[in-house]
């Protein structure tokens, strides 16, 4: 369960971890991870984590998720099939999410991306045809533009090549390599979790994180720290 005592900070807006390998993906997917923001860089755009560039032309593409202004928001090229999408939830409070923790899921199924928030459906795009989505996982300070980074924690951070949410709940343990309890759709199977970093007592105190599954580094940039 996401914890600032046990969890990434990124202490200046141009922080951020970065996976030192490329994930690709040709089909469905999830990314999701706990997030408790401080402060923002900037008032209108937020980019909570990227795969690769979102806006690049041509295949593979890349993807982002946010927020802007107080909008939950999806970002990406409009030749992927799917431009970037105002989801028009409005985050509760307004503007983006401050003294708090909060759960995001970004979903890719069907060529169809979803946006989860707390365990709810906020937001579904239009669909097309599947497409390869590639690049590095980077959580923090976007490659986009330098000027939307933010200050907060990241904790239990895990990206799968399954479609795993489905009104599900929160979840409320640590995450894990596999899951097949609550209400999401599709069980996870240890050969669908590629990525997995919790920031618990197993992290290392270095520049670089212990992938959960083995697989992977990911490593932090701009004096994120592990508390």
């Amino acid at each position: 369960m996401a914890n600032t005592a046990t969890s990434i900070y990124t202490s200046t807006n141009n922080a951020y971890i970065e996976s030192s390998e490329t994930f690709t993906f040709t089909g469905d997917f999830t990314v999701e991870f706990w997030f408790y923001g401080e402060s923002y860089e900037n008032a209108n755009y937020t980019f909570l984590y990227e795969l690769g560039d979102h806006t690049t032309s041509s295949s593979p593409f890349g993807v982002g998720f946010g927020i802007y202004q107080d909008l939950l928001y999806h970002f990406a090229q409009s030749n992927s099939g799917i431009g970037s999408y105002n989801s028009n939830y409005v985050i509760p409070g307004g503007d983006a999410p401050t003294g708090r923790w909060d759960h995001f899921a970004h979903v890719y199924s069907g060529g169809r991306f979803l946006l989860y928030m707390n365990g709810v459906l906020r937001g579904v795009t239009g669909s097309s045809t599947i497409k390869t989505y590639s690049g590095k996982l980077r959580f923090g300070d976007a490659t986009y533009i330098t000027s939307e980074g933010h200050v907060g924690y990241y904790d239990e951070i895990r990206a799968s090549k399954v479609a795993r949410y489905g009104n599900i709940d929160i979840p409320s343990g640590f995450l894990s390599s596999t899951q097949t309890t609550g209400r999401g759709q599709n069980a996870l199977l240890p050969h669908h979790t590629k990525l997995l970093v919790q920031a618990n007592s197993s992290t290392t105190t270095s520049t670089t994180l212990t992938d959960q599954t083995g697989n992977h580094v990911a490593t932090v940039y701009g004096d994120p720290a592990h508390v």
